[in-house]
């Protein structure tokens, strides 16, 4: 009878496991250092550990699950990998003029946060598309192909200049309908084609 809920979090410093009896309704929980070279070793360790110190079966544990917050503290603390950004024409600047919202209304003098890629390492690409996904403007290959070479540096020497630049593509129309989804598809494809042959 499976009697265990298992719940994972990798967190930065540590990757907290926890364990529900659901029988007795005891909750057990332990921490590990989180192994950011690989947080699945933290988690097979910590997993192991609780097995262990609560004597639980594993054909006893019905349920797991799992959550991390190594992606968002990566975010907001702009560790990882130099990002560029591929935009449809005139979507350059879509990330610096964001949108009305703010996280404290009426503070007039509140400071945006700057943008998750700076300016120099944004470039359009053409590549314009309606709202059923046919093709206005065909991809502008030379665009793309100067946006992924341009070096790192340019960024104002910000970065480390034996980086590497992940290059995303973003397209400013998407639609639900069939068709328009696979022609992203494919524009996706062809990009991806067009940043390997730089």
């Amino acid at each position: 009878m499976a009697a265990w809920a298992v719940g994972i979090d990798i967190g930065g410093t540590f990757t907290d496991v926890v364990a529900l009896d659901y029988v007795e309704g005891k909750l057990h929980s332990l921490k590990v250092l989180t192994t950011h070279g690989d947080p699945a070793l933290g988690v097979a360790e910590g997993v192991a550990r609780l097995i262990e110190a609560c004597r639980i079966d594993p054909a006893e544990v019905s349920r797991v699950v799992h959550a991390t917050t190594l992606f968002t503290n990566a975010l907001i603390e702009r560790r990882g990998s130099v990002t560029g950004l591929l935009t449809t024409e005139g979507f350059r600047d879509v990330l610096e003029i964001g949108h009305e919202r703010k996280y404290d209304l009426y503070d007039l003098h509140i400071e945006a946060a700057s943008p998750l890629v700076p300016r120099s390492l944004r470039a359009e690409m053409g590549a314009r598309m309606d709202a059923k996904g046919r093709e206005l403007a065909p991809v502008d290959e030379q665009a793309v192909r100067g946006a992924v070479a341009r070096p790192v540096r340019e960024a104002g020497g910000r970065y480390n200049q034996d980086s590497n630049a992940v290059w995303l593509a973003v397209h400013a129309t998407l639609s639900g309908s069939g068709s328009a989804a696979e022609n992203l598809a494919a524009l996706d494809g062809r990009i991806g084609r067009l940043r390997r042959t730089r």
